[in-house]
């Protein structure tokens, strides 16, 4: 099965298991409405990893009356010494809106979106791009 056939779920259920622990602490850089955390499992400065958590509350549209969407957002990014003394930075970003009044949808975007990032399915668009 690939990405032209994937079958994702809802009402799932998702375990972690094995692995290493990769701990996260503030690390005092300021960011409005969010918080900075860098892996203190990483003892290289240039190559620590950060994880960075922000979020929009909805608020009421005055020329409208309407509530707009909530928003939140984690970025992860690890740099990478390309050599010749270049830092380049991989990023993962997970972004989401929800309506006040559709909450219930939340807990199943969240489990989509587990399934997209971890689907033996998706595995070749991840590795090569691939859509079949």
């Amino acid at each position: 099965m690939g990405l032209r056939t994937i079958d994702l779920k809802k009402d799932i259920t998702v375990t972690v298991t094995d692995g290493t622990s990769l701990g996260f602490v503030e690390d005092g850089l300021s960011i409005p409405n969010g918080i900075h955390m860098a892996c203190s499992s990483d003892v290289d400065f240039l190559t620590r990893k950060s994880l960075t958590a922000k979020v929009r509350q909805p608020t009421v549209n005055t020329g409208t009356g309407a509530f707009g969407k909530d928003k939140k957002s984690i970025v992860i990014a690890e740099p990478v010494n390309v050599g010749g003394g270049k830092i380049v930075f991989n990023t993962l970003r997970i972004e989401r809106e929800i309506h006040p009044v559709a909450p219930e949808g939340a807990a199943v975007l969240n489990q989509i979106g587990v399934q997209v990032l971890s689907s033996e399915a998706m595995a070749d668009f991840w590795n090569m791009g691939g859509l079949n």
